[in-house]
């Protein structure tokens, strides 16, 4: 059916006036008892998925082994303790966190000797930076820079 979307709409059919909608373009019977089956397949889906669930975790609890009677509990993890524990290592993460940034600054911001025989000195990364903006990064000898055949 073609419609004549230029065409002025035609008003409302006397019936559809009475029942409160259009009555010949829906049937409201067959959408409600779509509704009704289409709901009522989701509660039978999610009982089946429930019921499997439970099947699944009680399979899985039943099948686990039973301890040894040697068993004397949880056994610490090898060393290093990387979280807190009272008799192993007192600090949270976050602290041994902040302490590792700290000694990182200071290795980063502070002029010290790397090897004072061969005249190697660590200077600060800020320093560093201005010299290569000044003076450009260092070349290598032509003898290293000609691709060879």
């Amino acid at each position: 059916m073609h419609e004549d979307f230029d065409a002025p709409p035609t008003p409302p059919d006397p019936e559809s006036l009475k029942r409160g909608h259009e009555w010949r373009d829906m049937n409201l019977r067959g959408l409600m008892w779509f509704m009704v089956f289409f709901f009522g397949i989701i509660i039978i889906v999610q009982v089946i998925v429930w019921i499997s669930f439970r099947n699944v975790a009680h399979t899985a609890v039943s099948n686990d082994p039973q301890p040894s009677p040697l068993f004397t509990g949880p056994a610490q993890p090898p060393s290093p303790i990387l979280q807190p524990t009272q008799q192993y290592h007192e600090k949270q993460p976050w602290q041994d966190l902040l302490e590792m940034h700290e000694r990182e600054n200071a290795h980063l911001n502070n002029y010290a000797w790397v090897d004072q025989k061969a005249g190697i000195v660590q200077i600060p990364i800020d320093r560093a930076m201005e010299l290569v903006v000044d003076r450009g990064l260092p070349t290598a000898p032509a003898a290293l820079t000609k691709p060879s055949h």
